[in-house]
């Protein structure tokens, strides 16, 4: 059974607005948040202030990350994805014509945003030019719906593996080098055929975990040949239905956390075969948590890992875990 967590450690306000996405920068001790008024803050964690803020749109900005190299990329519908240097000057703008709430993945220079209903596009940021784009429609029969989440992970061949997950609840993969991009083979991740809202893949134990409006979360295999196996391996009920977002933590011991409708954040065991055995739960927040962040390092004077939570309260909590 589930323990009650200790309360955030640090709570952040970002005052009358709601926080879409929180992540963590590569290189230094910063956060970077989006929020749903079209700007994008950075927050410097040795103080626990906001550093710089910057207006992407007048729509909501749903995405924000620092990349390694102190450039920024944030992702709106209106404006697609957009780049950014250190001072808060737009380089760049990827436009992208999907509507709906799916955001971009960023992979060392390379981002994969919706393209359209189904599509998904892969964009050079270094180069500045548009590598592929893939109707993922054209491999499957059943219809899949709206794209609602796509997620990146690099493979030592220096090829990567992109899942997209879709309305219809189906996850599909594909596999990526250069131009060149095959299909991966597909998995239903949810019974009532409802949105996959969320997933994430942990590239050593070859698994991956998807959550939707059920109220279960389900875990997923590949092959050696980065193949999704048909089946899912493992599921979860939880006690209230719909997932919002998760995220696994690669750091021992690894652990996957998991937002759900209630506005709580469940911590789970990840093992290998998918193994998922609850460990803590996390209520704080009184709106939806629309996005979660592992620091990949210790920070700050507290020298751990930690977890951040952005919620449509206007919060980003940090909680150790």
């Amino acid at each position: 059974m589930a323990k009650l967590a200790r309360e955030p450690f640090f709570v952040l306000s970002a005052g009358e607005t709601q926080v879409m996405h929180v992540s963590f920068a590569e290189t230094s001790c910063e956060l970077t948040s989006a929020y749903s008024t079209g700007y994008w803050s950075v927050w410097d964690l040795n103080v626990m202030r906001e550093r710089q803020r910057v207006m992407v749109s007048d729509d909501p900005c749903m995405y924000s990350r620092k990349l390694a190299d102190n450039e920024l990329v944030a992702y709106s519908r209106r404006h697609g994805l957009t780049v950014w240097d250190d001072r808060g000057c737009r380089i760049m703008e990827i436009p992208s014509s999907h509507s709906g709430f799916c955001r971009p993945s960023v992979l060392k220079n390379l981002a994969f945003l919706p393209a359209s209903d189904s599509s998904v596009k892969c964009y050079d940021l270094k180069a500045r030019r548009t590598s592929w784009i893939k109707d993922c429609q054209d491999f499957v029969a059943n219809k899949l719906g709206l794209i609602m989440c796509v997620e990146a992970f690099a493979l030592p061949d220096e090829s990567c593996m992109v899942f997209c997950g879709f309305e219809s609840g189906t996850v599909i993969l594909l596999r990526g080098r250069n131009s060149e991009v095959t299909f991966g083979g597909s998995v239903n991740v949810s019974q009532e055929s409802n949105p996959c809202f969320s997933l994430d893949y942990d590239p050593e134990l070859r698994l991956g975990v998807a959550g939707s409006s059920d109220a279960v979360i389900r875990a997923f295999d590949t092959s050696e040949d980065c193949e999704i196996l048909p089946e899912c391996v493992k599921k979860v009920k939880l006690k209230c239905a719909g997932v919002n977002c998760m995220k696994l933590r690669f750091v021992e011991p690894k652990m996957l956390a998991v937002s759900c409708w209630d506005f709580g954040v469940r911590i789970f065991d990840w093992k290998a075969e998918g193994k998922l055995h609850p460990v803590a739960y996390c209520p704080f927040h009184s709106a939806s948590i629309e996005s979660l962040a592992f620091s990949g390092t210790p920070l700050l004077k507290r020298k751990k890992l930690f977890m951040a939570a952005g919620s449509m309260d206007g919060k980003i909590t940090f909680w150790d875990i």
